[in-house]
C-alpha cells in the first residue's frame, strides 16, 4: 500500500460515538486517508477557508442534524461556493422525516444515507460506504486540485 495520503474526508459529526466508529472502521479496512472531524456546522466553511487548493477534503461527510446550523444549510453554502461546489458532499442522519431526502438532494448532495439503528449495521454500512466511495468511485487526489483548474 502507498504511503502517502490520496484522499482527506471531512466529517461533520456532533456525536462523538459515531465519530469514533466511523474512524475505527475506516483504520480495519486499511484505506489511506487523512481524516478530519468537526462536531459544528459553523466551522466547515472556516475550515475550507483555511486550505490550500492541494489540502481541500476530496469528500465530505455531512450530518445532518447539526447545532448552531443544519447540516442542509452547510450543504447548501458549500454548493454555492465556487470553490468548494465540486466536493461530493455525503448527507447522513439518524432520521430521516418526509421529503429530507429529497430536500439534501436538491440542495446538491452527492449521496445520503440514513444511521442505522445497531453498531453492526452502522459498521456494514460504513464498509459499503468505504467500498463505493474509495474503490469505485474516482474521487480527485487531493495533490492534483490546482492541476484541474479547482482553485476557485
Amino acid at each position: 500500500m502507498e504511503t502517502s495520503v490520496w484522499h482527506s474526508i471531512l466529517m461533520v459529526e456532533d456525536d462523538p460515538d459515531d465519530r469514533y466508529l466511523t474512524q475505527s472502521v475506516f483504520e480495519e479496512h486499511c484505506y489511506n486517508v487523512k481524516f478530519d472531524f468537526l462536531a459544528d456546522g459553523e466551522e466547515v466553511l472556516a475550515y475550507l477557508d483555511t486550505r490550500p487548493p492541494d489540502m481541500l477534503p476530496s469528500l465530505i461527510v455531512l450530518d445532518k442534524n447539526l447545532p448552531a446550523i443544519d447540516g442542509l444549510n452547510v450543504l447548501r453554502e458549500v454548493k454555492e461556493h465556487p470553490r468548494y461546489r465540486y466536493i461530493p458532499v455525503v448527507m447522513v442522519s439518524g432520521t430521516v422525516t418526509p421529503g429530507v431526502v429529497e430536500e439534501c438532494y436538491r440542495a446538491g448532495a452527492n449521496s445520503f444515507f440514513q444511521k442505522p439503528e445497531s453498531d453492526h449495521l452502522t459498521r456494514e454500512r460504513i464498509s459499503t460506504f468505504l467500498q463505493y466511495w474509495l474503490e469505485v468511485v474516482d474521487l480527485p487526489k487531493r495533490n492534483h486540485h490546482t492541476a484541474i483548474g479547482w482553485e476557485g
